[in-house]
């Protein structure tokens, strides 16, 4: 796994069953599928934790879970169909299912009773894999892959820094409270990196703070040697960056963060 968060000694926990879901197979994204989700539900939970984890070295706590489930903390979820093409050594597997259906053939006497004595008791019978246990096992994973989570991106609402108002901006705060969306979380899973997802799921977000009332700003933190994640809030408008020395810890090492600011 890689995450541009994690600092390159940190090892990153596997989480997300999605991985083994879709080892050594063929697999593509149904662009038409692609939904979004402002609410989580009970069966949302537990990827989106596993997500989390493996995509941020912070652990967050129960709470940052309850506000998410309760609307405290908004939440935008990227779902879609993963289409499974193919299974890599497909063809092995078959040849190997074959040869078990094969009827055995018939054996003296002496040579059963040899062989019986040669398995230990607590060794399982397993009987072979057919073609109908087979299916049901394909069927079963397809079925797994439906309206699976790839992408998240958390935000909340809070008071807006006065460094970031003009001066005509921070006279009227006298009298007017600025607001400011804070973006907190923010990624897609490793496998479905590099097609556009990002792209599509900030551009959802943008459109849905849009027009809010007395919101002037979107910013976030961004840890400073996570350079792709960057370059990639320069793209999207983030113009204005402030550094923080040490803002991070991790493993007891100190790291410094980009805070990153753009008009709504």
């Amino acid at each position: 796994l890689s995450s541009g968060s994690y600092p390159p000694s940190m090892a990153i926990p596997t989480s997300s069953p999605l991985h083994s879901l879709l080892h050594n197979r063929k697999f593509s994204l149904l662009k038409s599928s692609i939904e979004f989700s402002t609410k989580v539900a009970k069966k949302d939970l537990k990827p989106l934790m596993d997500l989390h984890v493996e995509l941020f070295p912070i652990r967050y706590s129960k709470n940052f879970y309850e506000d998410l489930i309760e609307g405290r903390t908004k939440v935008i979820l990227l779902k879609g169909d993963i289409e499974v093409e193919a299974m890599v050594g497909e063809e092995e597997r078959k040849e190997k299912s074959v040869d078990e259906e094969k009827v055995p053939e018939e054996k003296e006497e002496d040579e059963i009773e040899e062989e019986v004595g040669c398995i230990q008791d607590e060794t399982p019978v397993r009987p072979p894999a057919g073609k109908d246990t087979a299916k049901r096992s394909e069927s079963e994973t397809k079925e797994l892959l439906k309206s699976q989570l790839l992408g998240v991106l958390t935000f909340d609402e809070r008071e807006c820094s006065e460094s970031l108002l003009s001066f005509s901006q921070w006279v009227k705060s006298f009298f007017t409270s600025y607001r400011m969306i804070h973006i907190m979380t923010f990624g897609i899973i490793q496998e479905f990196r590099g097609l556009g997802l990002a792209s599509l799921l900030f551009d959802r977000f943008l459109e849905s703070v849009k027009g809010l009332a007395y919101i002037e700003y979107i910013s976030l933190e961004v840890i400073e040697y996570n350079k792709e994640a960057i370059e990639f809030y320069k793209r999207k408008g983030f113009s204005r960056v402030v550094y923080k020395p040490e803002y991070y810890v991790l493993q007891g090492v100190r790291y410094g963060a980009k805070h990153m600011s753009r008009p709504v």
